[in-house]
């Protein structure tokens, strides 16, 4: 937690005039403390989950806000997406059907569709917006299932779900976020 927290700090005292800048190191302290969680090292907490997230929407909002940064995510993206290796992207689209079984009507079909997307691979622009719309979905089924646990409801199924959507998130996140895959 020190490096990122060191990040934050860089990035409030030092890059508020630089919103490029702003985004990258926010990115990557949300990262480092995600990172900290997965791997057990930093304890699940409502208020990291809350700071990961917060990071999650500020670096959302500075790439709405500045078409420069959004411009240049996505460039990374569409490379990255080229780059992407079969077995990778692959592994995207089992995750997205995974979620299908906890999912019904809709959702289930958004997600086969998605994942026929991802599973292709042939246009980088609708891998890309595939990928982003299951990641995003998975991102508030994570977020649901996270609220039902810590209200003691469901624990089991919610754990179940809540690992599927969280595994989708991710993969999706890295992709999206510019992080090494």
């Amino acid at each position: 937690m020190n490096v990122a927290a060191q990040t934050i700090r860089h990035v409030l005292e030092n890059c508020r005039d630089d919103p490029n800048a702003l985004e990258q190191y926010l990115r990557n302290a949300r990262s480092l403390i995600q990172r900290g969680i997965d791997d057990n090292q930093l304890g699940v907490s409502n208020e990291l989950t809350m700071l990961v997230s917060t990071l999650d929407e500020t670096t959302l909002q500075l790439r709405a806000d500045h078409p420069e940064i959004a411009a240049a995510v996505q460039a990374r993206t569409k490379q990255r997406l080229k780059e992407i290796d079969d077995s990778k992207r692959i592994a995207i689209a089992s995750n997205m059907d995974g979620m299908r079984d906890v999912t019904t009507q809709r959702l289930n079909e958004e997600y086969r569709l998605d994942a026929a997307i991802t599973r292709e691979g042939s246009d980088a622009d609708a891998m890309s917006e595939a990928i982003q719309r299951s990641g995003h979905r998975a991102g508030k089924i994570n977020l649901a299932e996270q609220a039902k646990k810590a209200e003691g409801s469901g624990v089991m199924s919610g754990l179940k779900i809540g690992l599927r959507a969280k595994t989708l998130y991710d993969a999706a996140l890295e992709l999206m976020a510019g992080m090494p895959m």
